[in-house]
């Protein structure tokens, strides 16, 4: 075997959830060029192998472009659009919460598939409403954008305009 830096990852003894160790990657240089061995032994001492090459170590986060929302809304419906993707692993799913009226974010879709690029949403008149859309790459690695939107009729508080209003802390 020609590669000799072998790091050790763990050891499952109790395979009731199904048999797994946790990989730490941390210090490892991003990249497909590991190589990952699990061995496998019973009580009787009978051992198994098995390997996977150009195994994947990825800590970049996703990319992700949410398009402009031309606001005021003045249909019953406000559509939000994106691309995104993930150089490494590659994209897992999405998903989309929105804030109204300045409430608490709730969950429109937990799991938007990775081919998905817009949703639409029912609006009504006088509504801020704030899309937060959060991309999910195969290693868990994560990326939000927000996307501000508002319907017509919509008055700000203290005469803010529209970007101010959301940026401002």
């Amino acid at each position: 075997w020609s590669h000799n830096n072998w790091i050790y990852l763990g050891k499952d003894v109790n395979g009731i959830n199904g048999w797994q160790a946790a990989i730490n990657t941390v210090g490892l240089d991003e990249g497909s060029n590991y190589t990952i061995v699990a061995v496998a032994k019973d009580l009787a001492g009978n051992m198994d192998a098995d390997v996977k090459f150009n195994a994947i170590v990825d800590a970049t986060q996703p990319w992700l472009t949410v398009d402009p929302i031309t606001s005021p809304v003045r249909d019953s419906a406000v559509t939000i659009t994106w691309e995104g993707g993930d150089d490494l692993t590659g994209l897992d799913h999405y998903s989309l919460e929105c804030s109204v009226n300045n409430g608490a974010f709730s969950s429109l879709e937990a799991s938007l598939p990775a081919s998905t690029t817009s949703y639409q949403m029912a609006a009504s008149e006088a509504q801020l409403i704030v899309f937060k859309l959060t991309a999910y790459d195969k290693s868990g690695n994560k990326t939000e954008q927000l996307a501000p939107v508002y319907t017509d009729g919509y008055e700000f508080e203290n005469s803010y305009i529209y970007p101010l209003y959301i940026f401002d802390d």
